[in-house]
């Protein structure tokens, strides 16, 4: 539940004990506590991301990404390089470990995503073995990854997502 960020569950907690904070007083304050001088960066990753990720599906059968065209496809893999190098960058420089962890997990979500994008960018150009190569490379990165990662992300949910994904189309 901690993946990407820890945003959901805070909005969670903080509802429960106080449901009369708005959600962007929320989020500033958690994406400032767990990212600091990085909140802004980390606030267009999150929203840049779920952009792309949205399939207009209000209920969500559709896997994020299967229905994206060509040049969404495109501008999501620049995207994620962009925001990839730069959230390493950050990541390095900042000294606060807390910190340093929280703009890890947006780095993993990137590069996971990279997988997706390039799987579905082949099934688009009719490669579907490659599509196949892509939707395994990112299922062996989370099982090489799970035991650094599994405080944070459900590799199980996540591998039955790919396994959904590639059978989606």
């Amino acid at each position: 539940v901690f993946y990407p960020s820890g945003l959901a569950m805070n909005a969670l907690a903080e509802s429960l004990w106080n449901p009369d904070v708005p959600w962007e007083q929320m989020r500033r304050r958690y994406l400032s506590a767990a990212f600091g001088e990085d909140a802004a960066l980390a606030d267009r990753y999150l929203a840049t991301v779920e952009d792309y990720l949205d399939t207009g599906d209000p209920h969500a059968r559709t896997p994020p990404l299967s229905n994206a065209n060509e040049g969404r496809l495109a501008a999501c893999a620049g995207y994620l390089e962009e925001a990839l190098a730069e959230l390493e960058a950050r990541q390095a420089a900042t000294p606060v470990r807390a910190r340093k962890k929280s703009l890890d997990l947006l780095a993993y979500h990137a590069r996971l995503l990279q997988n997706v994008v390039r799987a579905y960018q082949a099934r688009l150009a009719g490669d579907e073995e490659e599509a196949g190569r892509e939707f395994d490379a990112a299922a062996r990165f989370l099982r090489r990854t799970e035991p650094q990662y599994s405080t944070y992300i459900d590799t199980m949910l996540a591998l039955r997502y790919l396994e959904r994904a590639r059978q989606w189309g």
